[in-house]
């Protein structure tokens, strides 16, 4: 067992082969002896031909729109909305560099600095819908971590927002398998992340971050950045569930786990 705490940007700066922002000598002693670790990386392993093919059409005039919302200083950085190629280094990753930093900021930590949203309480959703619209069918086709594995993440994730979680209750879903979670965040507060992917290759998020403010409600469904989605409140927590295009899982899963109190 080691002491050292790896973060997630370490990690997937490890994984870019960013020398000078990672621990690599440590990361990769760790590795040898530690399952859980080897299952993070594997978690925060971007499939680079899937975050291609998810930009595949847009056009400079539309990755412009997306990305419509980013503080004054991440525009001028110099956003072109095109993929550059990456140099070998032994993994299908991204280089460094002003797009990378920006899909890393985006993918990774789950963060698009500055959008000038409408404020309402559901400001945190749109943020998320525009995340899950980048993935594929193949973004988590890769990941397959054991349930004790998935569990000893989930208490690290869900104890972000004070939470305590059952990889059991994520595994009731016919044709739906739970695949990996993660933290994220959203104005500084921590947002955690559940994947799943359907039988057919749609992948799903369940995204749960504290609410401050505002009364429970029960499940709603909508359709944000053309995906279904349900959102909901209860016990103090805010909950998003989004991805494909059948609003019928989506409502069935999302009442499901509300009433589960998940």
């Amino acid at each position: 067992m080691h002491d050292r705490y790896f973060t997630d940007e370490e990690l997937v700066a490890y994984l870019d082969g960013e020398t000078d922002f990672a621990p690599v000598a440590e990361i990769t002693a760790v590795l040898a002896q530690d399952p859980a670790l080897q299952a993070r990386l594997a978690a925060l392993e971007i499939d680079r031909a899937a975050l291609a093919e998810g930009f595949a059409d847009l056009q400079p005039e539309a990755g412009l729109r997306s990305f419509a919302g980013l503080s004054p200083g991440a525009r001028q950085g110099g956003w072109s909305g095109q993929i550059a190629d990456p140099a070998p280094h032994g993994r299908v990753g991204l280089r460094s560099g002003l797009w990378a930093g920006a899909v890393a900021a985006a993918l990774v930590v789950g963060v698009f600095l500055g959008a000038a949203l409408s404020p309402s309480r559901d400001g945190w959703a749109e943020y998320v819908a525009a995340y899950q619209a980048l993935y594929s069918n193949s973004t988590l086709a890769h990941i397959d971590v054991p349930t004790p594995l998935q569990q000893a993440e989930l208490d690290r994730v869900a104890a972000s927002i004070g939470k305590s979680m059952s990889v059991e209750h994520l595994q009731i879903f016919p044709d739906v398998r739970f695949a990996r979670s993660q933290i994220l965040s959203f104005e500084g507060q921590p947002l955690i992340q559940l994947a799943f992917l359907t039988s057919t290759g749609d992948p799903l998020a369940l995204c749960i971050m504290r609410a401050e403010e505002g009364a429970e409600r029960a499940p709603e469904l909508r359709r944000m950045e053309g995906l279904s989605a349900a959102l909901w409140q209860q016990g103090g927590y805010r909950y998003i569930l989004i991805g494909g295009e059948d609003d019928a899982l989506i409502g069935r899963m999302s009442t499901s786990l509300a009433a589960m109190n998940v």
